[in-house]
């Protein structure tokens, strides 16, 4: 969020909450003014939670950030990062790791892991050779690596693990519209309730209605999904019926407090 009060609140709490405040600059905060001098300020606390808020960046901020870090460190930031600048610190790392082989079904799970991470969001063959080589030793992770990538050889990954591993699948699908992410969502939406979360502020009918049939089942994440939607006419319409069949609800009314929290003055 970028809204004065949370800018407050970061500055107010770095001290005392390094690794959660660098974790709250991630996109769209970390694009704030402000942004680049706290991650700074927070990196020798919470190295890797700075990490994790770089992840996708492949700005001036961001690689002046990573220059500060240790190879390991740097690792972590790097899903969704392409190019050539971002490749050689792969490569280089995997060398030393002992390259491909190192990730194959007799080497180290968490080294396997990070190099999966290292590679999410990506689909050139660099990337696909890394899921490729550590899929054996550490499946889930090969398969997240998958997040919002949408050429041929994704999908068919998606379809051949979605009866196995739902939750998995449904987390790479990071909002798709695409036909055969509503395939996928068909197959597993009466037992996954990660279904809805890939629907996070999707506006389209197909959406509005896997939300309104599994609002019984998962009323929290119903609401969850609706994101900026929940101003909507629609969207509040949604929120009371789930308040109404669910009044003690804990989980429910985090997620209601989190999205009336979004509301500016005009729209409550």
């Amino acid at each position: 969020m970028g809204d004065d009060a949370s800018w407050r609140l970061r500055h107010e709490l770095a001290s005392a909450a390094p690794a959660l405040i660098a974790e709250s600059l991630a996109s769209p905060a970390g694009a704030h003014v402000d942004a680049a001098a706290l991650l700074g300020a927070l990196l020798d606390a919470a190295p890797h939670a700075v990490a994790t808020a770089l992840v996708g960046r492949d700005d001036d901020v961001a690689w002046a950030l990573r220059a500060r870090m240790t190879t390991d460190v740097v690792i972590a930031s790097l899903g969704g990062v392409p190019g050539p600048r971002a490749w050689a610190l792969r490569a280089r790392w995997l060398d030393d790791q002992g390259g491909l082989d190192a990730l194959d079904d007799r080497g180290d799970v968490a080294l396997a892991t990070v190099a999966c991470a290292a590679v999410t969001g990506l689909d050139d063959d660099q990337a696909w050779a890394v899921r490729k080589a550590a899929r054996a030793l550490a499946p889930v992770a090969a398969l997240e690596s998958l997040l919002g990538v949408e050429v041929e050889r994704a999908w068919t990954w998606r379809e051949r693990d979605v009866e196995r591993a739902p939750k998995t699948v449904m987390r790479t699908l990071g909002q798709s519209s695409d036909p055969r992410a509503w395939a996928l969502r068909a197959r597993v939406a009466a037992h996954c309730e990660e279904t809805l979360l890939s629907i996070i502020g999707q506006g389209d009918e197909a959406a509005w209605q896997l939300r309104e049939a599994r609002l019984e089942a998962w009323p929290s994440s119903a609401v969850k999904s609706l994101g900026p939607l929940a101003p909507t006419t629609r969207g509040r319409a949604l929120i009371a019926t789930a308040l109404a069949r669910f009044p003690t609800d804990v989980a429910l009314w985090r997620q209601v407090a989190i999205a009336t929290a979004r509301w500016d003055g005009a729209s409550r």
